[in-house]
């Protein structure tokens, strides 16, 4: 008689076989589909997850002073990278090697996109070998093959500046001719969309070269490495009339292909003697606007070894790109930038141009009461006519409180309406507290400013009748006032204050404070 309480060995052997298929189906590549993004694109924009994603991306080659391979930097390089960048605002990095499995891992941590090339194709490759062809294709597969479910992979890049022109070897189109060029990159790119059929493959092209239009009709997303306005390279020469061009060019070609175009190169070497980064990249950034599908900052930071020795540092254009030194000591322009960028949203269309922004700033307060002696409850419009002329056609609302709400910028806060435009210079307006303003039991004073008009850094600088100085940290508006004006207006507020029994203005020199855009 059989016990049916105890399992027969059949039945344990069906057991066995029904929990390995389900564990094989749990644990297979549970990453994968899990993880993996709807990624792809309409003819203007790239899409993830039906939404768009507008391309903040900054280029990322791995280098650190001293180091002579990717494996020998510490990994604290990386995760501090990727954490600054993602800080900075940025939403991608666009890569000119394949990321290794443990950098995709720090870049997904943070949140951020990577735009992984998986081949190295320029003026060396052989258009015309079979063997290359095979050798090519292979890598790439093999990186995609790897790489595909990954949450961080926004698309592959199959190339970078085509159609190489600027390498020693020279333009390959007049060597290989353009079809047996663009063949040899399409047998390529097939093998990709076979292998991973869910994201888009992108490569980056460069203008005004025979050939610039290698890869255009087949590649899902057309890149184009074009530093917008910058009309002479040695010099870093930057014209943003000449940019606006560009982008109308750019945009002609997105819609002859149908298809998204973003610029997937564009900056300026801080090593230029005509313009300034501060001048150059925020400036860039207005001329895509919402133009484009997005644009990529070359680079993140200065790469010594593109100027011939990772040892030292030369003089040499090439190896001052970065918005951070080599040590990854952050430049004046990153600061501007990271502003700008955050007022572009990862879901926008790009950056709208002048609209209204706010900023707040704070400083710790001097703890006593505080008032002016002079009233304020004036515009500025005739002042500012007097300064800036015809020039003069913006404001900015400005108010002192000890509170964020802005209800309590009411008789006892600071109300000054500033104007300015591009004069090359800073500009000051002071006003004094007509009646006192207790600050004794406030931890912070902050400062609020709303701007419509152009590009300001500003700053609070209390002080008192002492001489005392309490200075907060200057705060970038960082609203263009059109795609023309190049500079960076620093406009610094210096507001002095007196104690309550001060009856008379004493003898202090109210200047800007001191700071870094």
């Amino acid at each position: 008689m059989i016990n049916m309480k105890k399992p027969t060995i059949l039945r344990q052997a069906i057991r066995l076989v029904v929990i390995s298929f389900l564990a094989a189906l749990f644990f297979a590549c549970p990453a994968q589909a899990d993880k993996q993004q709807d990624v792809g694109n309409d003819s203007e924009r790239v899409l993830v997850n039906g939404k768009p994603f507008f391309i903040k991306a900054v280029a990322y080659s791995p280098s650190y002073p001293g180091k002579k391979g990717v494996e020998e930097i510490p990994d604290k390089i990386f995760k501090n990278d990727f954490h600054a960048i993602k800080e900075a605002g940025f939403n991608t990095l666009r890569t000119y090697d394949p990321l290794s499995p443990q950098l995709l891992d720090l870049a997904e941590n943070e949140g951020l996109m990577v735009i992984q090339a998986v081949a190295r194709i320029d003026g060396r490759t052989d258009f015309s070998s079979e063997s290359e062809l095979v050798r090519l294709k292979e890598e790439a597969v093999r990186i995609v093959r790897r790489d595909k479910g990954r949450k961080c992979i926004l698309m592959w890049s199959l190339w970078n500046d085509a159609p190489f022109h600027w390498d020693k070897e020279g333009n390959v189109v007049p060597r290989y001719g353009f079809s047996k060029c663009n063949n040899f990159l399409i047998t390529i790119y097939d093998a990709i969309k076979a292998e991973d059929s869910a994201h888009p493959v992108t490569g980056s092209n460069t203008l005004n070269a025979p050939g610039y239009q290698l890869g255009l009709d087949f590649i899902d997303i057309i890149g184009v490495n074009v530093y917008l306005g910058v009309t002479d390279w040695s010099s870093g020469a930057f014209d943003a009339t000449k940019g606006a061009e560009t982008v109308r060019r750019l945009q002609r070609i997105a819609k002859d292909y149908a298809k998204p175009v973003y610029v997937s190169e564009m900056g300026l070497s801080s090593f230029s003697v005509s313009a300034t980064q501060t001048e150059a990249i925020p400036a860039q950034v207005a001329l895509v606007g919402e133009n484009l599908a997005g644009f990529t900052v070359f680079q993140w930071q200065d790469e010594w070894g593109k100027a011939g020795s990772v040892d030292r540092q030369a003089d040499d254009i090439e190896a001052h790109w970065g918005l951070v030194d080599a040590h990854r000591k952050p430049k004046e322009v990153l600061g501007q930038l990271s502003a700008l960028l955050k007022e572009i949203d990862t879901r926008s269309y790009g950056y709208a141009g002048i609209r209204p922004m706010t900023a707040d700033a704070a400083i710790k307060s001097p703890g006593r009461k505080l008032f002016t002696l002079d009233d304020f409850e004036y515009a500025d419009d005739k002042e500012a006519v007097d300064v800036f002329k015809n020039n003069w056609n913006s404001r900015v609302n400005v108010a002192l409180t000890t509170d964020r709400d802005d209800r309590a910028c009411g008789k006892n806060s600071l109300k000054v309406v500033f104007s300015a435009q591009d004069t090359g210079a800073w500009a000051q307006w002071h006003r004094y507290f007509k009646s006192p303003v207790d600050l004794s039991a406030a931890k912070r004073v902050f400062f609020k400013m709303k701007n419509q008009g152009p590009s300001l850094n500003m700053s609070l600088l209390l002080i008192d009748n002492d001489g005392e100085r309490y200075a907060g940290k200057p705060v970038l508006d960082p609203t263009p006032l059109s795609v023309q004006v190049l500079k960076t207006v620093l406009g610094c507020f210096g507001c002095c204050f007196y104690p309550a029994t001060a009856l008379q203005k004493p003898q202090v020199s109210c200047r800007p404070v001191n700071h870094e855009a």
